[in-house]
């Protein structure tokens, strides 16, 4: 009965409703909410997109990588910021262009996170 009502909240006009939502889904680790937290990565509270990136992440998502290369252009420092964590939480090497193309973010959390992951996922890329 409880994922059931967190999706009904998921559509909650208060942002903090859909991001307590997102929260609690995620400690159930029920990989069944996956569609429904990928619809909230558009979610117009930078905190619940935010937390959805990071659960997606988490989770392994195959959706996850695009929706963090996307967030890398997010309105919200701190979207993009989880955006770049949530990348190297996920190893995604394809995702250094998009990532190369954000180093120099207006926002220093921004750049140091996007630094960190592409320190990170150099280290890990195959030499050619």
């Amino acid at each position: 009965k409880a994922i059931p009502d967190l999706l009904v909240a998921l559509s909650a006009s208060h942002g903090a409703i859909r991001h307590s939502a997102v929260r609690a889904l995620d400690k159930f680790g029920d990989h069944s909410v996956a569609d429904h937290l990928v619809e909230m990565a558009q979610d117009d509270d930078a905190e619940v997109r935010a937390v959805v990136l990071r659960h997606v992440a988490k989770y392994g998502d195959l959706r996850a990588g695009n929706l963090c290369a996307m967030a890398l252009k997010d309105e919200n420092p701190g979207v993009r910021s989880t955006a770049a964590i949530a990348l190297n939480t996920l190893e995604e090497t394809r995702f250094l262009p998009q990532l190369d193309a954000v180093r120099s973010d207006p926002h220093p959390e921004v750049r140091y996170h996007v630094k960190r992951t592409i320190q990170a996922l150099r280290s890990k890329k195959p030499s050619a």
